[in-house]
């Protein structure tokens, strides 16, 4: 059996380190740039978070409060509307300047920005999941052409969204399991406490910053025009809506408009 080369076997431990540092060094550029292009700035309503803890109850038989999900009706769709009325944001202008956005930021009449919490698009995505488990009641059935690839493009981009927005908080509260009765595999026991926000505390500062984006004046493209007139959508705003994989439903948002003040990009 030839004996090992040893100069063969420091190139390659050589070549391996060579090759570690530039990986490194990559992911230091790389965390750098992200760090210069996005700060890390503490959100406004970062100061009516209170956290504590919270049994989330979510089996059969244990639900309570407004009912979100299953068969739609105007109870159901009433409380979706009274979850994200206040979806909308002025975000300060001291801190989009901070940010380095308010160059490209859409600055309304007040002089705030117009803008949505992560956690608002989020529930508007699963708002748009449970529509989509009902297409006939919505009218989603009756997309067409290109509506319906943009319908489900939107829908996936909701679901990854949702996605991602559960790795990136990564909820490590532990569910043990037991043995039940009445089925043969282990159970999870829901009872475990989570680390919740109190939403009440958190609601202290979003609807007093909330804002209507429906008034005249307020949304105007510097290109295109205003998307709404005389307290009215104008044709801008109903051909977005049926771009945006909404099609029909486009007409229904925008005229029952006190249902559906979620209207977020």
């Amino acid at each position: 059996m030839p004996k090992p080369d040893s100069g063969q076997s420091l190139r390659q431990a050589a070549a391996v380190q060579l090759e570690q540092a530039k990986i490194e060094a990559h992911l230091t550029l790389c965390r750098k740039l992200q760090n210069d292009l996005v700060p890390t700035l503490s959100p406004p309503a970062n100061d009516y978070l209170v956290w504590e803890p919270r049994v989330i109850k979510a089996t059969d038989g244990q639900i309570s409060g407004p009912r979100y999900f299953g068969e739609p009706d105007d109870e159901l769709d009433g409380n979706w509307h009274e979850l994200l009325e206040p979806s909308n944001t002025g975000v300060p202008a001291e801190w989009m300047h901070d940010l380095g956005r308010e160059k490209e930021g859409v600055q309304l009449p007040e002089g705030t920005y117009f803008g949505v919490m992560a956690v608002f698009h989020n529930l508007h995505c699963l708002k748009h999941v449970q529509r989509a488990l009902h297409p006939e009641h919505y009218g989603l059935d009756l997309l067409e052409g290109n509506e319906v690839t943009e319908h489900w493009d939107h829908l996936n981009h909701c679901l990854y969204q949702l996605k991602h927005a559960v790795m990136c908080q990564g909820d490590t509260t532990l569910l043990t399991m037991y043995w039940h009765d009445r089925m043969y595999q282990p159970v999870a026991n829901w009872s475990s406490p989570h680390e919740c926000i109190n939403w009440d505390r958190f609601m202290d500062w979003v609807v007093p910053n909330s804002v209507d984006v429906h008034r005249d004046g307020v949304l105007v493209h510097p290109k295109y025009g205003a998307l709404m007139k005389d307290g009215e959508p104008t044709a801008l705003w109903y051909k977005s809506f049926r771009e945006s994989g909404f099609g029909k439903l486009g007409n229904e948002f925008l005229h029952n408009r006190p249902n559906n003040t979620d209207v977020q990009p």
